[in-house]
């Protein structure tokens, strides 16, 4: 499985960038519905972000530590600084843990959040 970013407003030809890639999951299965990713991201006017975006079941996202914020619903985004460390949670309707795929990023399997 790999999730991507891909601007919205991006030239034609802008290639979508990997931010995590699992070999063997079922992250993305239809048992799978509790998952998130983050990532730092620099826009095209050189400002530095915080991107995360979660599955069907995330209704909320909240990020601490270099930055703070708080979401409703499946995505956030939020300037930061460069290089910030952020922790990002997810919040499902039914309480269930959720699963940070963005560790995928370095190889290691998704962290239990």
């Amino acid at each position: 499985m790999t999730v991507s970013l891909r601007r919205t407003a991006a030239p034609a030809g802008e290639q979508a960038r990997p931010v995590a890639r699992l070999r063997t999951t079922g992250a993305c299965g239809r048992f799978g519905q509790h998952v998130f990713v983050h990532t730092n991201w620099l826009s095209p006017k050189g400002s530095w972000y915080v991107l995360a975006a979660g599955s069907r079941a995330v209704t909320g996202l909240a990020v601490t530590g270099d930055v703070t914020a708080d979401a409703d619903g499946p995505t956030l985004a939020v300037r930061a600084p460069r290089g910030a460390h952020p922790r990002v949670r997810a919040r499902s309707a039914a309480g269930t843990h959720t699963i940070d795929l963005s560790a995928a990023r370095s190889g290691q399997p998704g962290g239990q959040e």
